[in-house]
């Protein structure tokens, strides 16, 4: 701000457009007067027909003697009043406004009484370009060139100090008088015991013409915004705002309770809501964050450099305090995506920040902050995201507290579900496998944690493709669960669903609808009629007895339990946008292919946009889209969806599971009914050549797969060659 306001005074002093130029420090009172005063008398030397009075006279009268003399001065005149510390400062010493006067000040202040009646300039801090060409520039010497050591490098110091002038000033002296590279100053920057005063040069070896360096600039702003009221609230609100995300804090976490019960160990008074409030806005007042919309922002450099000002023991409390309101914060159900996002953010920034206070050895282990990001994750189906949050945090688990600790072991369970919810099957399925010896060493057979990774063993192995093996596995598990835990459990009742689901998948679909509608009865008493397990067990019966009743009532049933589900769940849950894709399945089946299609085309554009094109849940939906498509003759459609639905299950099964080449088989019989033989009969030849290999001469998909080749081979003796003139023809038409 000070640089801009010099360039903007030598431009009108060098344009010949001024007769008078003042610049006033006006960090207090003191200084500004000080300053008018040397400048009547300046003027005064200069022989002007200013008139001050005695000697002896007050020096705020002398002031107001030059103020009056501007007032009715011919002169064109530039005031300066660089780094203003606030209206008090100023008040009865402002420039009179005169159409042949200017006055500009430079602050880090946002009073409104700074505004009132005046222009307001916005200085923020650099853009990545113009910092990038900043760096360049201050190394633009022969002799400097080297420390500029790469894009990334430069960029790099870019980023860690966050395109912030003043930083970048001192960085760059810094770099050159210890002949340091852009990588080397990094490297130091990244080592965390380093304090900003080490990473900046001192004060009598700055030459730029400011006043302070980095790390006293905030501290003399932070000194002043905790003499604001409520007096004494500003320093510890910052301390919780440096543990947390710089690019956007909820304010309502400074209003949780273990926040709140932070601030009244240092304030004489339990603080109310509005005080914290307030103390935000002081902090805002003084540039230290922005504090509007109920969102908190602030420089990175600045939450460093009050993390470095706390001691092991505060920084630890800070930590724990911001967790602890974290998770105080965070809504049961993950159902506004903007918010979690938002949330996990500054859980992460946690982790960043604080790993020894969130992983605490003397507090039995690892904050339930973290586990609650990973379960985020998985519930918004971002799950790259959580498989590489989990395998991290499982790996960090398993240095500071061993294999068996209770935290490894359950970061262990969850990565193998996302995992297999991601189609990673049979890597779940071996990490479960030696996941579930060492829970029942470390707590039984019957711990729920260790019947909870039997479960999802069971469940794993149903999506590989071996139902049986799955109701096996469940099977196990209810015996179990019956003999510790009793019939009527509600732990029982969900592993009964789930064996009714894999043994219907196996092929015994004839007990299916009755023990359901028994479970349906059971889970409505014990969860409720508008619980997750009671609507899942309804998404359940109405697919199963779709062929006993038919499948326009099931889409009545459906729709019914839609409605209920979105009002409960809220439109965006994953278990909402499952029950919109059957009931898309169902319609079509039920013989309403044009808004079946319809309405699974939107789902797919949705599942996209918040999946991705490879997720497990966008390859379903595409799958059920390209048989109505079939239907609807609409072959060219069809055959486009299963294209992307065979590189998901490549990538999501792998490339000879028996899932994609049965997706790639589907394909084929597209081109034959497109007439496109010759097509056909090559997909074909491959997926014979795979299937051979994988499942061997008799099994029944191979024979089927034998029958279609025959039948396209003969076929494609009456389809011209692809080579032919009539392909040809048709490229070019």
């Amino acid at each position: 701000k000070t640089q801009l306001a010099a360039e903007f005074a030598r431009e009108l002093w060098d344009a010949g457009e001024l007769d008078l130029m003042v610049w006033v420090s006006a960090l207090s009172r003191d200084s500004v007067v000080s300053g008018y005063v040397q400048a009547g008398i300046d003027l005064v030397q200069a022989g002007t027909d200013l008139r001050l009075g005695p000697e002896n006279e007050i020096p705020e009268r002398t002031a107001a003697r030059l103020l009056t003399w501007l007032a009715r001065t011919r002169w064109r005149w530039l005031i300066v009043l660089d780094d203003l510390a606030g209206p008090a400062e100023i008040r009865d010493l402002w420039p009179p406004g005169r159409p042949s006067g200017r006055t500009v000040v430079t602050t880090r202040r946002r009073d409104a009484d700074l505004l009132a009646g005046r222009s307001l300039v916005e200085v923020d801090v650099f853009t990545k370009t113009e910092a990038v060409e900043y760096l360049r520039r201050k190394f633009e010497n022969e002799k400097y060139r080297h420390l500029a050591d790469g894009d990334d490098a430069v960029n790099g110091v870019v980023a860690d100090l966050g395109a912030l002038p003043l930083a970048l000033s001192h960085a760059t002296a810094y770099m050159i008088d210890q002949d340091l590279t852009c990588s080397g100053y990094r490297e130091r920057f990244a080592n965390r015991k380093k304090r900003l005063t080490e990473l900046f040069p001192t004060l009598d070896t700055v030459y730029d013409g400011y006043s302070h360096t980095v790390a006293t600039t905030w501290a003399l702003s932070i000194e002043a915004a905790d003499r604001l009221p409520p007096v004494g609230l500003a320093r510890p609100l910052l301390e919780i705002v440096s543990s947390l995300n710089p690019n956007g804090i909820p304010g309502d976490v400074m209003k949780a309770s273990p926040v709140q019960g932070y601030l009244a160990e240092r304030l004489p008074r339990q603080p109310t809501r509005d005080d914290i409030h307030d103390g935000l806005r002081g902090l805002h007042r003084f540039h230290l964050v922005t504090y509007e919309k109920s969102m908190i922002r602030v420089h990175a450099l600045v939450q460093r450099a009050v993390r470095e000002d706390l001691g092991a023991l505060r920084s630890t409390e800070v930590a724990r305090t911001s967790a602890d309101a974290l998770l105080e914060i965070w809504p049961s159900a993950d159902n506004n995506e903007d918010r979690g996002q938002l949330l996990r953010a500054n859980a992460m920034a946690l982790q960043d920040n604080w790993p020894a206070a969130i992983w605490d050895l003397d507090q039995g282990g690892m904050h339930r902050i973290m586990m609650r990001t990973v379960e985020s994750l998985g519930t918004v189906v971002q799950l790259k995201e959580a498989i590489h949050l989990c395998r991290q945090l499982a790996q960090q688990a398993v240095e500071r507290f061993g294999q068996r600790h209770p935290d490894t072991l359950t970061l262990r369970n969850q990565l193998a579900v996302w995992l297999g919810d991601a189609g990673e099957t049979q890597e779940a399925i071996i990490s479960l496998g030696s996941l579930i010896p060492d829970l029942t060493a470390a707590w039984g057979r019957d711990d729920p944690m260790t019947i909870a990774a039997r479960r999802n063993l069971g469940y794993q192995w149903g999506q590989a493709g071996h139902p049986a093996q799955a109701a096996a596995e469940l099977a196990a598990v209810l015996d179990d669960q019956v003999r510790v835990l009793g019939p009527a459990d509600p732990a029982v009742l969900a592993v009964r669903a789930e064996l009714v689901y894999w043994r219907a998948k196996a092929g015994d679909t004839t007990n299916a609808v009755a023990e359901l509608e028994a479970l349906l009865q059971l889970a409505t008493r014990i969860h409720g009629a508008e619980a997750r397990e009671t609507f899942e067990l309804r998404s359940l019966l109405a697919s199963y007895r779709a062929e006993s009743v038919g499948y326009a009532q099931s889409v009545l049933e459906m729709q019914e339990l839609l409605a209920d589900m979105r009002r409960v769940l809220g439109p965006e849950h994953r278990d909402v946008s499952v029950l919109r894709n059957n009931l898309a399945t169902h319609r079509w089946k039920a013989g309403d292919w044009p808004t079946a299609a319809t309405e699974l085309q939107k789902l797919v554009t949705e599942r996209m946009k918040s999946h991705g094109p490879y997720h497990r849940d966008t390859v379903a939906t595409r799958h059920a889209l390209s048989g109505v498509l079939i239907d609807l003759q609409d072959f060219d459609g069809a055959a486009a969806e299963l294209d992307e639905v065979i590189e998901g299950m490549r990538q999501l099964a792998g490339p000879k599971h028996h899932d994609t080449l049965h997706r790639w088989y589907e394909l084929a019989c597209v081109y034959e009914r497109m007439g496109r033989y010759h097509q056909a009969a090559e997909a074909l030849q491959a997926i014979l050549a795979d299937q051979l290999m994988v499942l061997g001469d008799s099994d029944q998909a191979v024979t089927t797969t034998k029958e279609a080749l025959a039948r396209v081979t003969a076929a494609s003796r009456t389809e011209p060659s692809p080579a032919g003139p009539s392909r040809e023809a048709d490229r070019e038409a």
